[in-house]
């Protein structure tokens, strides 16, 4: 077992401020993980960092993951992109006439089309958006909605 102390705190902090400078998620994660490698796999990083990756791609339940979040990821931008979501959030905006009523068609939606968490987050979050921002309702309280459904 290795003990790395005060250092193992690196790659975690890098990640905090490039998220902060960048407001952006993804990047920053992936360079903490890389100088979390090169701490542990020293000068051998890249090794460590194909053996890990194909440690983690022949466990099924990682892939599956992997797959559903890129593959639902990629078609909640492509409806991003044409319209789709601009256009379904204009049309829920006349049922939902307050913001008790714009929380309750959240919840609604996101019970509706729940599948699984992950599907359900990028999907009702990214789509009732419009909404939640219409009546000045907190990304918190959005995010905390979409993650109750009904059942």
């Amino acid at each position: 077992m290795h003990k790395y102390g005060i250092i193992s705190l690196i790659p975690p902090l890098i990640v905090v401020i490039i998220a902060i400078r960048t407001k952006l998620s993804l990047e920053p994660l992936i360079i903490g993980c890389l100088v979390g490698y090169i701490i542990i796999a020293k000068g051998n990083f890249f090794t460590a960092i194909i053996e890990s990756f194909t440690k983690v791609m022949q466990n099924e339940l990682m892939v599956w993951v992997i797959m559903v979040c890129s593959l639902y990821g990629a078609i909640i931008n492509l409806m991003i992109r044409s319209g789709g979501v601009l256009a379904f959030g204009n049309y829920m905006l006349k049922f939902a006439g307050n913001k008790k009523q714009s929380l309750f068609t959240t919840w609604i939606f996101g019970s509706f089309l729940f599948v699984d968490d992950y599907l359900n987050a990028l999907t009702s979050g990214t789509t009732m958006k419009k909404i939640t921002d219409h009546y000045k309702i907190s990304r918190e309280m959005l995010a905390f909605v979409v993650s109750f459904p009904a059942f």
